[in-house]
This record gives C-alpha cells, sequence and structure tokens, in this order.
C-alpha cells in the first residue's frame, strides 16, 4: 500500500478534483505491474496497471490500490468490470470511497462476482493522502488549511502595511512546497496590497495553485504583481455585487477573472466562497491570511487544518496573528517538526 501512495503521488497537480491513486498487481509477492492516475480523462489507476495485461492474464493476481475501484461509467469505462475480464482474484483497497453516491458499490460488485476483497488496509494514511478529495466529498466544499507564520509573541508583522520576514528561509521552502499540495491559494485585498506577492511555487517543484483574492470592493492595485501576471498565471477576484462596474471591467481588461457575490455586512460571505470554488472543481484551498480574513476562518469554524510556523524571535509591538478573535478554538498537534531555526506546527480543530 505504501508503494501504491508512492506512485499515485505522481499525479499531484494533475488529477484534481479527483484523487490520487496508485495501484500495483501481485503474484504471490511479486510485483507484476504497476501505475497510476495520469489526469482527468485519462485512464484510473487500475486501467494503467493493467494495460499490457491480456484478458484472462491476471487469473489467481492480486490488485493493491489505495482507493475502491470504481463501478460506474464517467469519463472512463468502470473499473471493476475490467478487473474481472483481467481475471484478477483478489483486490485489497485502502479505504472505501467517500463519495456518498458511489461508496461501497465497487466493492459489493466484486465481491458479487466473485473476486476476494479487503478493505481498510492503512486506511488512515489512505485517508490523509486524499484529504483534498476526502474533504470535498463529505462536507461538499474545498477542504481549508489555514497558514501564518508568527514570532514568539504572536505577531505576524512588524508594521502594519509592511511586508516583515518572519521565519527564515527554510520556512519558506517548505511554504513553497506545500503550495503544490492544494489547488488553490487564498488571501485577502490587505495582503495582497501590503505585500504585493506573486503567490506562486518558486522554491519546490510543483503547479502553481490557483490565486485567490477576497476583494470586496474590486480595488486590487492594475499596477500589482497579482494583475500584471494574470494573463500567465490566472487570477481570480470574489467581490461583492454592488462592486463598481468600472473596477470589474478594468480587472477583467487585464486577464482577472472576477466573480460577483453578493455582500453580508459588507463582507464576503466565506460559506459563498467556499461553495463558489468547490463549483469551479477545486478540493482544497490554503489560506494565507492576512490576519483579518485567517479571523474569519477561524470565528466561523471554517477550517480543517491549520499550519503554524513559529519564528523564534520576539517582536515586542506589530501586528498581532488573531487581534480581536471573538471565539477561543482549541487545536490539537497532529505533527510538529523544525525547519532551520523555526518550529511548524500542524494543527487540528477540536470540536
Amino acid at each position: 500500500m505504501h508503494r501504491c501512495l508512492e506512485l499515485a503521488a505522481q499525479g499531484r497537480g494533475r488529477v484534481h478534483p479527483n484523487p490520487l491513486v496508485g495501484a500495483v498487481l501481485l503474484d504471490g509477492e511479486q510485483v507484476i505491474a504497476e501505475g497510476w492516475h495520469h489526469g482527468l480523462g485519462l485512464a484510473h489507476a487500475e486501467a494503467d496497471c493493467l494495460k499490457d495485461i491480456p484478458d484472462g492474464g491476471a487469473a489467481g493476481m492480486t490488485l493493491v490500490v489505495n482507493l475502491e475501484p470504481c463501478s460506474h461509467h464517467g469519463r472512463t469505462p468502470p473499473c471493476c468490470e475490467l478487473l474481472v475480464r483481467k481475471g484478477v482474484r483478489r483486490v485489497v483497497c485502502g479505504m472505501v470511497d467517500p463519495d456518498p453516491r458511489v461508496s461501497g458499490r465497487g466493492i459489493a460488485w466484486l465481491r458479487e462476482h466473485g473476486v476476494e476483497v479487503q478493505v481498510g488496509v492503512l486506511e488512515q494514511n489512505c485517508r490523509a493522502f486524499n484529504a483534498n478529495f476526502v474533504t470535498a466529498k463529505t462536507k461538499l466544499r474545498p477542504r481549508v488549511v489555514l497558514k501564518w507564520a508568527q514570532s514568539l509573541d504572536g505577531r505576524i508583522a512588524l508594521n502594519r502595511g509592511r511586508p516583515t520576514p518572519v521565519t527564515g528561509p527554510e520556512s519558506q521552502r517548505e511554504v513553497h512546497r506545500l503550495r503544490t499540495r492544494l489547488p488553490a491559494l487564498l488571501i485577502g485585498l490587505g495582503t495582497a496590497v501590503a505585500d504585493d506577492p506573486m503567490l506562486t511555487v518558486r522554491e519546490a517543484e510543483g503547479p502553481n495553485p490557483l490565486r485567490v483574492i477576497l476583494d470586496a470592493h474590486a480595488r486590487l492595485p492594475l499596477d500589482s504583481r497579482l494583475v500584471r501576471s494574470a494573463r500567465e498565471l490566472g487570477l481570480l477576484v470574489l467581490c461583492g455585487t454592488e462592486a463598481p462596474e468600472d473596477s470589474v471591467s478594468r480587472l477583467e481588461q487585464q486577464g482577472v477573472r472576477v466573480i460577483r457575490l453578493a455582500l453580508q455586512d459588507g463582507l464576503l460571505p466565506l460559506p459563498r466562497v467556499l461553495e463558489t470554488l468547490h463549483g469551479m472543481g477545486l478540493n482544497g484551498v490554503l489560506v494565507e491570511g492576512g490576519a483579518t480574513v485567517l479571523r474569519m476562518f477561524l470565528e466561523q469554524g471554517l477550517l480543517d487544518e491549520a499550519w503554524c510556523l513559529i519564528a523564534p524571535r520576539i517582536f515586542g509591538r506589530g501586528l498581532e496573528a488573531f487581534h480581536g478573535l471573538d471565539l477561543p478554538r482549541g487545536f490539537e498537534i497532529i505533527d510538529q517538526r523544525r525547519h532551520g531555526a523555526d518550529c511548524w506546527l500542524r494543527l487540528r480543530p477540536i470540536g
């Protein structure tokens, strides 16, 4: 199963909103073939693994796959029928498909056609590996990961409105690697103006996420690096329905995609923001700030995980990470690492 996950990882950035899937065909303990899902509309991992096996050629063999094989017709034929046609005797899968529309049907179909099925091998690993897919199917919204870097005294910037490097270069490289794990990256207008960021992956290998800006009144500067790179890299601005038409038009003329949402109390409603991203096939979003946006997601409980990078520094003054947060929130530490001098905490919300 570990090998299945290694194979599946090669599909990162290519397959979403589909899951990452790898498959291994075994004859006893001998590996006969391997495969993985390469992209939307392309062969599933099982089909890729069995592509050189003739009908009946896998008789008596075992197929190991990290996700339940599909039994329905979609962009590709059902994998369950293929497994039976190839002669596979036994299937070992890491987890049941979380999509309630198809969950368990592939397993039931295989058993009805005489194939032995074992489910739940390294299940927690498999679910965590496809956390974006699992969340999107079970919660009908993208998986939301909050990320912030702070000093020991909880400051995310030394001066409001000015970008302040908080963590070291090792942490920055890790952030760029993590950006490749989610298909969208979201910030608010304040951070876009203050930092003038690119929001790309530069210090790691992998695809750039879709850059998303919450900008209720369509005020994103046309000379910002985000707008100037919109045609090449893509940029989505979510604004209110009452945003000035000329401001929206100017952004669109620069290649920015603008989607209007009805404001609530003068703010973009986060459930509608996530609903919009989910409707675009984006099954995960990394929220990088700033402080106001992070606080909004926390107060509304709209997060699945958080990444907190802590630098061994005391600012003494500056912008607090969660100034004005009304609702206390607890976290479980599910991982902790060192990146250079910095400490990285991976957190899961409690409750």
